[in-house]
C-alpha cells in the first residue's frame, strides 16, 4: 500500500518577500542620496555666510568729512572727543553723570541733533540740526536756537583730551592722578607765596577727570588738602585755593610723612618740592624705594629756592633729588623764584 505525503510550501520571511527585495533597496538608495545632497547644500550655505561676513568686516569704512562738518561739528557742543566728533558725548564737570548728551544738567529730553529750537523766522515744521550748535530757544517754531545746551548729562570723562599736567613749568604728561608734595618748613617762608600761586595755577589747569591732592610736609608731620585723591572739579579747585590760604610755614624739613601720605593714593605722578637739605637724605631715599618699590609712580623733583640759594645747594641734596627722579622715570629741575617772573 502506497502512502502519499502532501508537501506544503514554507512561509517567506519579511526580507524574503519580493516587494521588500525589489522596493527597499531603491528607497534606501534614494534616501542616502537625498541626505548627501542636503548635507552638501547646508555646508555650502555655511561657507558662503562665513566668507561674506569676513568680506564685510574687511571692507574699509571711509567717514564723510562733509557730513561731520555740516552736521556734527555745527550741531551740538561736545559731541565726542575732539578731534573725533563721532565718539560718544562726554562732559568733565559733573561726576554724577548718566548716559545723556549735554555738558550741563537740565530737564530737556530732546535730542539737539534733531531739533533746532524756536523763535525762528520760519514756521515750517522742519526737523534739522541747529546751525548755532548751542541748544534750544522757547517757542512753537522750529529753527536756529540759542539755548544753554542743558539736558540729560553726558558720561563723565575727558573731553577733547585736555591739557597735560604741569607744575612750575615742569610737564607731567598725561597722568590721570597727581599729588603735589611740597616743603612747608620754616626755611620756605621767603618763597611760600610764590609756591602757593604756582599750586593754584597747576590745579586750575587740571581737567575735572583728573584726580589730585596737595600735601605739605613740616615739623615731622604731613598736612593734606584731602584724605585721598579728589576730582579736579571747579568746586574742589575752589576748596583747594581756600585751603592753601590757611597753610603757613613752620618746623623742620622731613618729607617722609608727606611722601607716605601721597603714596597711599597710588598716584601716577608726584611732584616733590623742597628748598634745602633733609635731616637724613639716606632715610628719604630708602623710604621712597620702599613706597615705590614697583615703580608705578613717576616722581618729578624740584629744588625751589629764592635768589642765588639754588647755587648754594649741597651736592648731596642735588644728587639725592636727581636719583629720586631718575629711578622713577621722572625729571629733576632747579628753579629759582625769579625764574617764575
Amino acid at each position: 500500500m502506497t502512502t502519499s505525503t502532501e508537501v506544503r510550501p514554507r512561509s517567506l520571511s519579511f526580507w524574503q518577500r519580493p516587494w521588500v527585495q525589489n522596493v527597499l533597496p531603491l528607497v534606501t538608495s534614494l534616501a542616502l542620496h537625498a541626505a548627501v545632497v542636503v548635507v552638501a547644500v547646508l555646508a555650502y550655505s555655511t561657507v558662503r555666510m562665513v566668507v561674506d561676513s569676513q568680506r564685510l568686516e574687511e571692507q574699509p569704512f571711509v567717514p564723510s568729512s562733509a557730513l561731520i562738518q555740516t552736521s556734527l561739528a555745527e550741531g551740538v557742543k561736545r559731541v565726542g572727543l575732539e578731534p573725533d566728533p563721532t565718539r560718544p558725548p562726554t562732559q568733565d564737570e559733573f561726576p554724577e553723570s548718566a548716559d545723556g548728551w549735554a555738558p550741563k544738567p537740565g530737564a530737556s529730553n530732546a535730542q539737539p541733533t534733531l531739533i533746532g529750537g524756536g523763535e525762528a523766522e520760519t514756521t515750517d515744521a522742519i526737523i534739522g540740526p541747529s546751525p548755532n550748535g548751542d541748544g534750544f530757544r522757547k517757542g512753537p517754531a522750529l529753527g536756529p536756537g540759542a539755548g544753554d545746551g542743558r539736558g540729560p548729562l553726558a558720561v563723565f570723562g575727558p573731553h577733547g583730551g585736555g591739557a597735560d599736567v604741569a607744575f612750575i613749568n615742569i610737564p607731567g604728561g598725561e597722568a590721570r592722578t597727581v599729588v603735589f608734595v611740597c616743603d612747608a618748613s620754616g626755611s620756605m617762608i621767603n618763597t611760600f607765596g610764590s609756591l602757593k600761586a604756582e599750586l593754584v595755577k597747576a590745579v586750575s589747569a587740571l581737567k575735572a577727570v583728573r584726580g589730585f591732592n596737595i600735601v605739605f610736609f613740616q615739623d615731622e608731620k604731613a598736612a593734606a588738602f584731602a584724605p585721598d585723591l579728589v576730582f579736579a572739579t571747579p568746586e574742589n579747585k575752589r576748596k583747594a585755593d581756600k585751603w592753601l590760604d590757611t597753610v603757613t610755614t613752620t618746623g623742620t624739613t622731613n618729607p617722609i610723612p608727606g611722601l607716605e601720605q601721597a603714596f597711599r593714593s597710588k598716584p601716577q605722578l608726584i611732584y616733590l618740592l623742597t628748598d634745602g637739605d633733609f635731616p637724613d637724605n639716606e632715610a628719604v631715599k630708602q623710604a621712597i624705594r620702599r613706597l615705590n618699590k614697583d615703580k608705578q609712580t613717576k616722581i618729578n623733583t624740584i629744588l625751589f629756592t629764592s635768589g642765588d640759594a639754588a647755587d648754594d645747594a649741597s651736592e648731596s641734596l642735588v644728587s639725592l633729588m636727581k636719583s629720586i627722579a631718575k629711578d622713577s622715570g621722572g625729571v629733576f629741575s632747579r628753579v629759582k623764584e625769579s625764574d617764575l617772573k
